[in-house]
């Protein structure tokens, strides 16, 4: 008779949640992918995606006589770009490496360059490729520093080789509990040595650097325009630069799921400051930066 009872009650709990059964939770919106956004030279920037969603090419003009619009393609291992300068086109090939050998995964451990450049006259001249950068992340696959390693000269004239050298520039990364960037410090380190003449075994270099920028940032709560593709957008936008970088903001952009709100320079071109600067959005119904940003919310 026990058994009969459960049975019965497991009957009626079916039929009741049958009777009343509950409409299912909608799929949660899917991030939106930014198609179209201002580029650095004041112009508009376009994006194109495969099927997956995944960033394959973006374009933009630069506005300036002389040179042709910048196009570039993406791929799971690398980047393509290209542009015209005064009649020569200047290419551009990185190459990421190490990781999970799969740039949309968003951890290369090295990136290598090859740049050609070639002439109306049909004439080209290569370089590369070169080992420019090194990438290393944190335990949340944050990347947490990036190397610039700078050319340097190893053979030749013992005075050069000796010399004073940069050797590497060293881009260090801090992150909040909402996973934004908030602060980076940017160091320059230097090479130089020691050649004795008489005996080169005993030859040497000691390395000393020089902290060159330090920027603290605050964000909004909102998602960035790039924050569907925050995995690899570092790396497609790849404007890391070099000591002189004035383009931080973009940089700041591509490493961070919210909108920055004030950027403050701490160090500044390696002197003390406190110059910053501050930004305000008009959002969209689902919360990205409006103003001049246009999205797939497909």
């Amino acid at each position: 008779m026990k058994n009969i009872h459960l049975i019965l009650f497991g009957s009626l709990i079916a039929a009741a949640c049958h009777k009343h059964k509950l409409p299912p939770t909608p799929p949660p919106d899917a991030a939106c992918v930014v198609t179209s956004c201002p580029s650095y030279f004041g112009t508009t920037q376009t994006f194109t995606y495969d099927g997956s969603r995944q960033m394959t090419a973006r374009k933009y003009d630069f506005a300036t006589s002389g040179f042709g619009p910048f196009t570039q393609t993406v791929d799971k291992n690398k980047t393509y770009s290209s542009y015209n300068q005064g009649g020569s086109t200047l290419e551009e090939t990185d190459v990421f490496l190490g990781g999970t050998g799969n740039l949309y995964d968003g951890t290369p451990a090295w990136m290598t360059r090859e740049e050609r450049q070639s002439s109306s006259t049909g004439s080209y001249q290569d370089r590369g490729p070169d080992t420019l950068y090194n990438f290393q992340y944190d335990g949340k696959k944050r990347l947490v520093k990036a190397i610039y390693m700078a050319p340097l000269i190893n053979s030749g004239d013992m005075n050069y080789v000796y010399g004073r050298q940069l050797s590497n520039i060293v881009l260090d990364i801090t992150y909040d509990g909402n996973d934004n960037a908030i602060v980076l410090k940017q160091t320059d380190v230097y090479r130089q040595g020691k050649y004795i003449v008489n005996d080169p075994s005993l030859s040497y270099f000691t390395f000393d650097s020089t902290a060159w920028t330090v920027i603290k940032v605050t964000y909004d709560s909102k998602p960035s325009p790039f924050s569907a593709s925050l995995k690899y957008w570092k790396f497609v936008q790849n404007d890391w630069g070099v000591a002189s970088n004035t383009n931080w903001q973009a940089i700041i952009t591509a490493l961070s799921p919210n909108n920055p709100l004030t950027i403050t320079y701490e160090l500044r071109q390696g002197s003390p400051s406190n110059a910053s600067s501050s930004m305000m959005y008009h959002y969209t119904e689902r919360g990205y930066p409006a103003d001049s940003y246009t999205y797939d919310c497909r």
